[in-house]
């Protein structure tokens, strides 16, 4: 495989699946639209709004992994616009790239962190939106619920492997440093939802205070990882 930088890497495998938060976000609100509920249905059309001033911000995310993988000998997809095609373009690209490291290569390892985080912060959107949706729209969301505590922990699972091979790294040891500081937190509202001992309430204030820690990970400044663009 053509060598990537330690930062490509990474957000190829970041951006695969949190590009995934803004197609489970246009289906959900489609779902509210189709509620017999004028509250619902307003709330449709904010976050239908909310969803046009971010678009180019995942378009851009999409056309990343595009131009980072072309170098990968593998038949390209076209770039997902509807939630179907997201999940032809998910499930036809990530199983050629991780083809292409092998099982001691750190950009490898870095692809699989990325793409853990990335889902793990497409998961606490969608688990924060659904409860929302749940406890004030009286929306009935109890199958994406019970859907969330295994996504979370293989999620998890995945971010402590990934860490657990790179923290001997002295290139990835910030980045892992960092990230060990939001597993537990992770770790508890997935128990939360598993076992049901934790209220909505502290479930949502756990999501709201990890998913900003999350969303630097894209931040260069933040994680230090060495570039090839």
């Amino acid at each position: 495989m053509k060598s990537q930088g330690e930062l490509e890497s990474f957000l190829v495998g970041h951006h695969l699946s949190y590009i995934g938060s803004y197609f489970e976000q246009v289906l959900l609100a489609e779902r509210l639209a189709t509620q017999n509920d004028e509250t619902c249905q307003q709330h449709s059309m904010q976050m239908i709004e909310k969803l046009k001033s971010i678009g180019p911000n995942f378009s851009h995310r999409i056309r990343f992994v595009q131009k980072q993988v072309t170098h990968l000998q593998i038949t390209l997809p076209k770039p997902p616009t509807i939630p179907p095609e997201y999940k032809n373009w998910i499930t036809t690209i990530h199983p050629q790239i991780v083809a292409n490291y092998t099982e001691e290569s750190i950009e490898g390892w870095l692809f699989v962190l990325g793409n853990a985080l990335g889902e793990l912060r497409c998961s606490l959107i969608v688990l924060l939106l659904s409860l929302d949706f749940q406890t004030q729209l009286d929306l009935n969301c109890s199958k994406t619920l019970q859907l969330m505590p295994k996504r979370i922990r293989e999620a998890c699972e995945k971010t402590q492997n990934a860490v657990a091979f790179l923290q001997k790294i002295q290139s990835t040891k910030n980045i892992c440093a960092k990230i060990q500081n939001q597993i537990s937190i992770m770790w508890n509202i997935q128990r939360g939802l598993e076992k049901g001992d934790q209220s909505i309430a502290n479930i949502l204030i756990q999501i709201q205070a990890t998913l900003p820690e999350l969303s630097k990970v894209e931040n260069p400044q933040y994680n230090l990882l060495p570039s090839r663009l």
